[in-house]
């Protein structure tokens, strides 16, 4: 895979532009003058598209000034429906979310909710005539489950689905779940909202169980002449499976070493990974923590 094509796989997600997000974020919320920098790198290094939500805090808005100050470096754009907005108001809401982020239209929106969905399935029927309006190009869903992921490709005609995939919650969890769908596959909680890279003194004593699979990581990145955090990129780009890589940045000296890392050819073999085995799987999902 070229340099290009990966450049292309990846959506920068934009939590931290708007909130205090992920266990490892010290720093909370990235200032302005930060997002700006992290944005006009992203563009003129390739990567193109960002994630974001009505729920993220002032993200949106934090974008929009971005694109109002540099309009011919404008982001294609993948948000998330805001349950506080399902009304008969939300084609209004739509707009004028893209009204805040200066935008023509969304790349892709997904449903946030999924419980939500499954007892208001006309959600979708929104979205979709929203798309024939020329406002979304992509319709999804963000999913939690392997249930939920295979409820979904069978039974719905979504465009795509956004699902967790990292180095714990890994191929042997998801592999044989997405791998034949005909739906487009984003990933999301690459780093793990950070656990990774936290020291495991600091670790909660509820995320004790994971552990000794991240020493595991680490000693598998040693022997690897890598780090974590190398793996922890270079991971999913290693499955043809997966069509998209989201994953957020808390400053700029960290979004010019992922980059510097996505640009580095791959000369590692995942199967060791591929074989670790998560028994405490509820663990691998941030809203239970």
């Amino acid at each position: 895979m070229s340099i290009i094509e990966r450049k292309n796989k990846i959506i920068l997600g934009t939590a931290q532009f708007g909130m205090n997000y992920g266990i490892n974020n010290l720093k909370g919320k990235i200032p302005q003058n930060e997002i700006n920098n992290i944005l006009e790198y992203s563009y003129i290094n390739g990567i193109r598209s960002l994630d974001t939500a009505e729920a993220y805090g002032t993200s949106i808005n934090e974008i929009g000034e971005f694109h109002r100050l540099n309009p011919s470096h404008k982001f294609k754009i993948y948000s998330k429906l805001n349950p506080n907005q399902i009304n008969d108001n939300f084609l209004r809401n739509l707009s004028s979310g893209l009204k805040k982020l200066s935008v023509d239209s969304y790349e892709g929106y997904m449903i946030h909710d999924f419980i939500k969905f499954k007892k208001t399935p006309e959600l979708a029927l929104n979205l979709f005539e929203a798309k024939k309006m020329g406002l979304i190009k992509k319709v999804g869903i963000s999913l939690y489950s392997n249930e939920d992921i295979k409820d979904v490709i069978n039974k719905f005609d979504f465009d795509f689905i956004q699902l967790p995939f990292n180095l714990l919650d890994n191929s042997f969890q998801r592999k044989n779940i997405i791998k034949d769908s005909n739906i487009e596959i984003h990933i999301r909680s690459i780093f793990l909202q950070g656990l990774f890279f936290m020291p495991s003194s600091l670790i909660p004593e509820k995320l004790k169980p994971l552990c000794k699979h991240i020493t595991m990581l680490e000693e598998f990145a040693y022997k690897n002449n890598s780090t974590v955090e190398e793996i922890a990129i270079k991971y999913p780009f290693s499955k043809n499976y997966i069509d998209k890589i989201i994953f957020g940045v808390d400053n700029l000296i960290q979004l010019k070493r992922n980059i510097k890392i996505i640009d580095k050819p791959n000369s590692i073999s995942y199967k060791k990974i591929d074989s670790i085995r998560v028994l405490e799987k509820e663990l691998l999902n941030p809203s239970n923590w």
